[in-house]
């Protein structure tokens, strides 16, 4: 591989990985800040993929275990996300009348 070619890697991965850096430091400070419940979603998603990754296994007793946290997990997400919701409007609704 010649320089060339290793210093334009180098700069495409190192550009690539600051622009990672800026958008996970944007989305940790924002989105889960806002969306209490998003980390929930996303362990029930995680869970999800592991129970398939057991079943595909032949492991079905860790599937379903798997998927039972999964489910709980997106319960709770969703209530955390509904109070949210209920709560930013009632936040938006005082700020109206004041």
């Amino acid at each position: 591989m010649s320089i060339k070619k290793a210093n334009l890697q180098y700069t495409l991965t190192s550009r690539a990985r600051s622009c990672w850096e800026i958008i996970l430091k944007f989305w940790k400070k924002n989105y889960f800040k806002e969306n209490p419940g998003a980390s929930f979603v996303i362990a029930f998603m995680a869970a999800l993929m592991l129970s398939a990754f057991f079943l595909i296994a032949g492991n079905e007793d860790y599937a379903n275990g798997a998927a039972i946290v999964g489910y709980f997990a997106l319960v709770i997400g969703v209530f955390l996300q509904l109070f949210s919701l209920i709560r930013s409007k009632k936040a938006g609704s005082n700020k109206k009348v004041a």
